[in-house]
């Protein structure tokens, strides 16, 4: 009997250590669970109004632009219509022979950092649908060296929103990010060992001969026409280029200086446009001189390998011409096409989310300047005087810049980028940007009015 009760005893016993510990293993799974879920939910694009809706910190009118470049829609221009390209062709002095019946692929690439919803967006819409691939490279340093912290980072949902769609519903997006902490690799150098990483990426995601290259800053883009153009028409650059000679379609863009209002006297080169076959690890090199190229092999083309040097150090009788790498996208000349417009593309230049944003970039990043929290804006750059008179509507008889050119305002924004038809976009941008630009020389006069003392 007393075994009997032993055992009884035992067995009890043996049964609460099993309950205690399956309880004890249910409470760490479902908090694991819980954890877990409270992660997808603290990551999860925020609902507004119950339906789908990222926004990162965008406010105001760069939230009405993100909410645009979002927003699911068919990618109208997307069928070849013979008498759609011909007369696009026409437009710049292209030819349109038909015989083309897939539009060349395009894939492509810039730097990002502390780049707006502004910018991104605009060019998102002015693009969608018509990129294959597009690679954004990220760095933990500016060119300057300035250390600072990812922004797209793996689970950001900065990153959510750059790869969700906003490009297109078949353009694959990716982030890929930069680390060297050499003390010798800045400014430039730093800046095209960075886009070299963009050659590689579209290696690795299938990028061939007969696609084209673009290499842009994330504020900068062809226009939609254009672009639909160089996938058409026949471009010499592309199908004649003399084994890689001349490859390179260079832009000329209309500057937008902080809003769409601002126009700036100056145009811009860039974005460039390269086809594959004369890009570095795009390109069969097997017939093509490899040049001297400064920053460890990532610099663009030193003197004597190019055009405007005659190509001087290529040897006696050679065919063919040294392939094109990232910086010879954005150092060296191209070709440059005219539209009806004079220009091909738009930059969406200082288009920042804040005055802040916007000093800190003259404060950090290439020809930093060291005062650039403490001056006047209109001091710190030709191109910030340029915006402040324009946002503030006057001009200065005292300028740093005596040389530069007064803005011009562009009073019908609707003819040029796609983002500037969105309903009340351009206003809102230029009145949120004004009101700022007042509030931000306001307090700057209170704590530092010797700044003003040229009479800014």
């Amino acid at each position: 009997m007393w075994n009997l009760r032993r055992r009884t005893r035992t067995r009890t016993a043996q049964l609460y250590v099993w309950f205690v510990v399956v309880a004890a293993l249910w409470f760490v799974v479902q908090s694991s669970m819980m954890h877990q879920i409270s992660l997808v939910q603290e990551n999860r694009p925020k609902a507004v109004g119950g339906k789908r809706n990222f926004y990162d910190d965008a406010k105001g009118s760069e939230r009405t632009l993100l909410h645009a470049a979002l927003s699911p829609r068919p990618v109208f221009d997307e069928a070849i219509n013979e008498d759609e390209e011909r007369a696009r062709c026409k437009r710049y002095n292209l030819q349109y022979s038909g015989s083309r019946k897939e539009r060349r692929r395009i894939f492509a690439g810039s730097l990002i950092a502390d780049d707006s919803w502004h910018a991104i967006s605009g060019v998102a819409l002015e693009t969608y649908g018509i990129f294959a691939f597009v690679v954004f490279i990220e760095s933990n340093r500016t060119q300057a060296m300035h250390k600072r912290k990812l922004r797209f980072h793996p689970t950001s949902e900065a990153k959510k929103i750059l790869t969700s769609g906003m490009f297109g519903p078949k353009t694959t997006v990716e982030v890929e990010y930069f680390f060297n902490e050499s003390k010798r690799l800045k400014d430039l150098g730093r800046e095209h060992s960075q886009r070299a990483a963009i050659l590689e990426s579209w290696k690795r995601n299938g990028m061939k001969g007969g696609d084209i290259g673009m290499i842009s800053d994330t504020d900068e883009t062809l226009s939609r026409d254009f672009l639909r153009a160089m996938q058409i028409c026949e471009v010499q650059e592309f199908d004649a280029h003399n084994n890689c000679r001349q490859p390179k379609v260079s832009a000329m863009n209309i500057i937008f200086e902080g809003s769409p209002y601002c126009v700036s006297s100056k145009f811009w080169g860039q974005p460039a446009l390269i086809i594959g076959e004369c890009i570095e690890s795009i390109g069969d090199a097997t017939n093509h001189p490899i040049p001297e190229r400064s920053w460890d092999g990532v610099g663009w083309m030193s003197d004597g390998w190019t055009a405007d040097t005659n190509f001087e150090k290529l040897a006696m009788g050679a065919t063919h011409f040294p392939l094109w790498n990232a910086a010879d996208f954005r150092r060296n000349k191209g070709s440059i096409y005219w539209g009806n417009g004079h220009y091909t593309g738009y930059h969406f230049h200082n288009f920042f989310s804040s005055l802040n944003v916007l000093r800190n970039k003259y404060l950090t990043y290439g020809h930093s300047k060291q005062s650039a929290n403490f001056l006047p804006l209109q001091v710190i750059h030709a191109d910030l005087s340029q915006m402040a008179d324009c946002l503030l509507e006057r001009n200065n008889t005292v300028t740093l810049y005596p040389n530069t050119k007064r803005i011009r305002i562009q009073e019908n924004v609707t003819n040029g980028p796609l983002a500037f038809q969105i309903s009340s976009y351009a206003e809102q941008r230029h009145n949120e940007l004004r009101e700022e630009m007042i509030k931000d020389e306001k307090e700057l006069r209170e704590k530092n009015p010797a700044a003003f003392i040229f009479g800014f």
